[in-house]
This record gives structure tokens, C-alpha cells and sequence, in this order.
């Protein structure tokens, strides 16, 4: 008898697969000099050939931050930290292989200490409290964005020379005591047209504005805890005729009242988003008729002192709008306009007359008009445990919501949660507030919620009935349908949480994402961590991207150690938290 070998021939990949498979490595954790570098040497090992035709055709897709925050003495202060050693090692293997990348800068950088060119590079400042020259434009030629924050009027920030290619964006704000803008600076902001976005905030007054240039640049206005006259409100909305988002907070009006203004807004109201909220004195019907009038898709109105006229006016109040599919709907105390003390109840939702347009939404209540909400995507369900949750229970539980994909649930039983996945079984995502343990066992079973796939949980505490650590361990390991799971307390003590996690991936093979933050906190030592088990896991388990498994857990911090981190870089691992 004779045997005959069979001689399979290998598949090869073309260049442009192979290409595009370590391109997205490369791009598996954004914004880390560090994980660049190791990726480049391990790569370019392979040969010369290799290097050429497939490394030098590598992209990096995000920006990089040049620099980052960090804490001065365990204090709240910050400074803002370049570490030119690690860009320079970048920019030197990214040279030498042609990778291109982009730079996202906080400062102007010194070019005495960089080793390499970086005019081609950055493409954004933000953060930025420097004046900026037209030399400077000049230098950094491929300039798309920068963000100025400037925080005293006295400031030479907005007296930059400016281009126009470059998107700006400007935060403005004033330390103390309410203060008017200079002309100069008022002139640079709302007459130029250069900003895509303005946030003007916290002791800033501004009164009349006497310009005329349309404003087409802005698409994104934000307002908060400033005074402002009629005229000048007007005057920047009314040159605006590009404007998506609109959000005024706490504003004080210098000469006129809410009524006016909103019920201005109501006639220009067609942004992607309009947000209001107010403590002044507003009429009930200046509210319902911008509720009416608005045509923006998401919308948040909080107005915290409404008068009523006749208590008629509240029974009749009805709101027609089938523009909003994004609203968080609250029932308010509302008050007469002549008897302060008297007052009725307005709740949004039961006037809501066509409720088959919301997607999303936030309830604070019980009521069945949740079953009314045919094309409901996202459901936030803000209730604690009480008489109150378990009227809302009756209409929940038997409800199905055939486009329901999305669910935060807080304060109902888990019977209650349970029910509503296995009468909703398009749920694929859901936020709880707490589980016991038992209950958090009971989740983890794929065969029970197979649909399942991103679950995130506040707290997790022990409950009355007892699980084994080993029953849990299994409960985690044996899921097969969570990609994203993320538990923010774990309560119950756990003898070694490192060798739990490393565990748990051990034999799991479907999250994506495992993060688990264990309490409360303790030192845990780095040689806890067996870190050539690490290594053999993580070369076996190729699903995991992103894990909190830090080698010391501080009162103050998540620390990760060198060696670590080589081991997360080396498989591609986001470290987390």
C-alpha cells in the first residue's frame, strides 16, 4: 500500500489586502506615538521588499495630539505637556517609510526642538491661546482648523492675522464680573465672517452690534450664562442663515423678555438642533407655539417658570409637531399669571398629538403613550423604584417597539428588564443602573438574550442570594453574543481581579471591549500580572481591542507599566480606562 502526500499550495495575498490589513492595525489605537513606533520596527522586519511595496503606502488615518494634559502635583492644575523626544522618534521612522500621517497641536510647537519638518503636517490647533501671524499660516501649509479660547478681552489672540481656508472655531470667556466686549474684538467676531462655531460664555455682556456681513461660516452657536440686548442677538441670528445648532443657557436678556426672543426663534427655527434653557418668565403660549413652530430634528427645552392665563389653556394645550424625533419629555409645575400660588401640571407627552415621528426619547413618568411610539429607536426610561415604576411596568412589559434598538432603563426590577428584552428582541444595546450578582449571571447567558451585543451596567452589587466567584468567572466566559460589556462598580470583592480578566478573555472569543472597573479600589501589584500568559492570550485571542487590566490600581489612577504596554501595543489593545 502506498500513501500519496497531498501538497496544498499556499494562498498569497495580493499587496492591497495586505496593505489594508495593517493599515488598520495601525490605526486600531488612535492618537499614541508610543504604539506607532513599536508597530513601525515590528513591521519593517520582515524585508526590504516588503518595506517598500507595502509599509511606504501605510496611512495613519487620525490626527495626532502633539501634546496632552497632565496633572501638576496630584492637583486639579493642569499644564499642557509636548514630549518632543517621542515625536521625534515618529517623525523619523515616518520619513524614513514615507507613512503619511497628520498633527493636531495645542501650542505652537518649538521648532528648535523637533527633528523633523512638521509644516506639511498639523492640520489642526485647538486649545489655542496664542496670537497667530501670517508667517505662521505660511509655515504650517496644511493648516485646515484652529480653535482659539481666549479668557481675557485684553488678550492678542483675535488680533491674528487670518486666512481664508482655515476654518476657525472661538470659546470666549471672562473670568470675573459681568464685562463688554471691546469693538475691536466684537468686530473680529461678528462682523468677519471667519468662525464655524462660537461659544460665548460666563461674565460676558454684549449690547449693540451695529454690522451687516452676513455670517455664512457659522454653523454652530452656543450661549451661556451671558447678558445680551435684543439688538444684538438679533443682529448675529439674523446673519446666520447657515446655522445648524443653536444653544442659549441662562442668558440674561438686558431689554426685552423671553417671550420675545422665543418667539423670534420660532420664525427662524430650521436647525439640526435647538437647545433653550431658562429660569425666566415665559408665557404658556409662547411655549407651545414654538413647540409647534420649530422645525429642528433634536430639541432640548427646559423652561423653568411658566405662566399660565386660564387653567383652559393647559386642559386644551395640545402640541402637533411631527418635525422633533429627538425630545426629553418632563412634566412641569406651571403657575397662573395672576396667583402665584396656584399651579397645574404640564406634561408634554400626554399633549404630544403625533408621537409616531420620536426616536428618541427620555421619560420621566408613567404613561401609556409609550405604546404610541410606533418608530422608537432609543428609549431612555429615567425612573426609580417606587409605586410610580410599577404603573409604568403595565404599559412597558407587553408593549413591542419594532424599531427599538437602544435602552436605558433606570430603577426597574430585573424581572421587569428581563421581560421587556424577550418582548423587544431588537434591543441590542442597554444601559442598567444596578444589578446583583445573581441578576448579572442571569444577563450573561447568550441563550437567554441572544440579540444582546452591548450592554453597560452602573453597579454591581452582592444582593441577598450568594454566586460563587467561579460560577461568575463562568458566566463571562461563556457569552457569546456581548461585543461591548463595561461595568462601572464592580462591589464584590474578587481575590485577584487581574487573573480574573485574564481569565475571562482566556476563553472568551466575542467582546470587542471588556472594561470592569473593580471597588473599591485597592493597590494591586504588578506582579499579580503574569505577563507571558498575557502574552499567550492575547496572541490567541485576536477579538479583543479595547481592556482595563492596569498592572496598579491607585485611589487616584489606572496604572499601566512599561512592559505592559508592550504587550498591549504589540497585540493592538486599547488600554482602558
Amino acid at each position: 500500500m502506498t500513501t500519496t502526500t497531498l501538497f496544498v499550495k499556499p494562498t498569497i495575498l495580493p499587496n492591497i489586502i495586505i496593505k489594508d490589513i495593517l493599515e488598520y492595525l495601525l490605526n486600531r489605537i488612535e492618537d499614541d506615538f508610543e504604539y506607532l513606533i513599536g508597530f513601525i520596527h515590528r513591521y519593517t522586519l520582515i524585508s526590504k521588499k516588503w518595506n517598500e511595496e507595502i509599509i511606504r503606502k501605510l496611512k495613519v488615518n487620525n490626527s495626532l495630539t502633539t501634546c496632552k494634559f497632565e496633572f501638576i502635583n496630584n492637583s486639579y492644575q493642569t499644564a499642557i505637556i509636548s514630549n518632543y523626544e517621542m515625536i521625534n522618534k515618529w517623525f523619523q521612522l515616518a520619513d524614513r517609510y514615507n507613512i503619511a500621517f497628520e498633527l493636531n497641536s495645542k501650542l505652537l510647537l518649538d521648532k528648535n526642538k523637533l527633528g523633523g519638518e512638521i509644516r506639511d503636517k498639523v492640520v489642526t490647533f485647538t486649545d489655542f491661546t496664542d496670537k497667530f501671524t501670517k508667517s505662521d499660516f505660511n509655515y504650517y501649509k496644511t493648516l485646515k482648523k484652529v480653535v482659539f479660547h481666549i479668557y481675557k478681552f485684553d488678550s492678542e489672540n483675535l488680533l491674528s492675522e487670518f486666512c481664508d481656508n482655515i476654518k476657525y472655531k472661538l470659546f470666549l470667556f471672562c473670568q470675573c464680573g459681568y464685562q463688554e466686549i471691546p469693538e475691536n474684538i466684537t468686530e473680529i467676531v461678528f462682523n468677519q465672517n471667519l468662525f464655524t462655531r462660537l461659544k460665548i460664555g460666563v461674565y460676558v455682556t454684549i449690547t449693540q452690534l451695529g454690522y451687516y456681513n452676513q455670517l455664512t461660516q457659522l454653523r454652530h452657536f452656543e450661549l451661556d450664562s451671558i447678558k445680551i440686548s435684543k439688538n444684538a442677538l438679533y443682529s448675529i441670528l439674523s446673519r446666520s442663515p447657515n446655522l445648524q445648532k443653536l444653544s442659549i443657557n441662562g442668558i440674561i436678556l438686558l431689554d426685552c423678555t423671553l417671550d420675545t426672543i422665543v418667539k423670534w426663534i420660532a420664525d427662524i427655527s430650521k436647525f439640526q438642533k435647538l437647545s433653550i434653557v431658562s429660569n425666566d418668565t415665559i408665557s404658556l403660549k409662547s411655549v407651545l407655539d414654538l413647540f409647534n413652530r420649530v422645525q429642528c430634528k433634536h430639541v432640548e427645552i427646559r423652561f423653568h417658570n411658566i405662566k399660565y392665563e386660564t387653567k383652559e389653556e393647559i386642559t386644551s394645550a395640545v402640541i402637533n409637531n411631527t418635525s422633533i424625533e429627538k425630545f426629553q419629555f418632563i412634566t412641569l409645575d406651571v403657575r397662573s399669571h395672576t396667583n402665584s400660588d396656584e399651579t397645574m401640571k404640564l406634561d408634554y407627552l400626554s399633549i404630544w398629538k403625533d408621537k409616531s415621528h420620536l426616536k428618541e426619547v427620555e421619560i420621566f413618568r408613567e404613561d401609556r403613550c409609550i405604546t404610541e411610539m410606533a418608530n422608537l429607536e432609543k428609549l431612555d426610561i429615567k425612573f426609580y423604584q417606587g409605586t410610580k415604576s410599577k404603573e409604568l411596568e403595565k404599559y412597558i412589559i407587553p408593549t413591542k417597539l419594532p424599531k427599538l434598538e437602544e435602552l436605558k432603563i433606570l430603577g426597574f426590577e430585573f424581572s421587569t428588564i428581563n421581560q421587556i428584552l424577550k418582548t423587544n428582541p431588537n434591543i441590542t444595546k442597554m444601559t442598567l443602573l444596578a444589578l446583583e450578582i445573581n441578576e448579572l449571571v442571569s444577563i450573561l447567558d447568550s441563550q437567554q438574550f441572544p440579540t444582546l451585543s452591548d450592554l453597560f451596567i452602573e453597579m454591581v452589587c452582592k444582593g441577598k442570594k450568594k454566586c460563587e466567584e467561579n460560577v461568575v468567572l463562568s458566566a463571562f466566559q461563556n457569552n457569546t453574543t456581548l461585543r461591548w460589556l463595561k461595568i462601572r462598580e464592580y462591589e464584590i470583592e474578587i481575590k485577584k481581579p487581574q487573573s480574573f480578566l485574564m481569565s475571562i478573555i482566556q476563553v472568551n472569543r466575542s467582546y470587542i471591549s471588556l472594561i470592569i472597573f473593580f471597588g473599591p479600589k485597592k493597590n494591586y501589584y504588578e506582579d499579580q500580572i503574569d505577563y507571558n500568559l498575557l502574552d499567550e492570550i492575547l496572541s490567541n485571542n485576536t477579538t479583543i481591542k479595547k481592556l482595563c487590566l492596569p498592572s496598579t490600581v491607585t485611589i487616584n489612577d489606572y496604572i499601566y507599566s512599561k512592559k505592559l504596554i508592550h504587550i498591549f501595543n504589540k497585540y493592538s489593545v486599547i488600554r482602558a480606562p
